[in-house]
């Protein structure tokens, strides 16, 4: 395919609490390390990390604003900002971020500002 493309799997979850050890051991062999969490804090972020050093880390559920059955998983414009602080001062792990199209048809955040703000400060360090 003329590139590199990493190859991941996420493993059954989701992982809750601090124990990534069962999913660090799903992990070996592959390109990067892969986890289901929900609403990730920055301590779950960083034993994400530690659990398999030197590996990129993917937190693969989906982050998503939207009004759902699942008020204690789903996020809060807030929470995105604060989310993707953490994940940044963990170390640096990915996640994947998303809108209900009914909230936000054309897949706009609603406080941009909010991420021009974060990019801006780490682009710029």
């Amino acid at each position: 395919m003329g590139w590199h493309h990493f190859l991941g799997g996420r493993p059954e979850g989701p992982n809750l609490g601090l124990d990534h050890a069962v999913d660090a051991d799903w992990n070996r062999g592959l390109d990067y390390s892969s986890y289901e969490h929900h609403r990730p804090t920055f301590e779950v972020y960083a034993v994400a990390i530690a659990a398999w050093p030197g590996q990129p880390v993917l937190s693969e559920d989906r982050f998503r604003i939207r009004e759902s059955p699942y008020p204690e998983k789903d996020y809060s414009p807030d929470l995105v900002r604060r989310g993707l602080y953490h994940s940044t001062m963990a170390g640096g792990v990915g996640n994947i971020w998303g809108f209900d199209p009914k909230i936000s048809p054309g897949g706009r955040f609603p406080n941009v500002e909010q991420l021009r703000t974060y990019a801006t400060f780490f682009r710029d360090q």
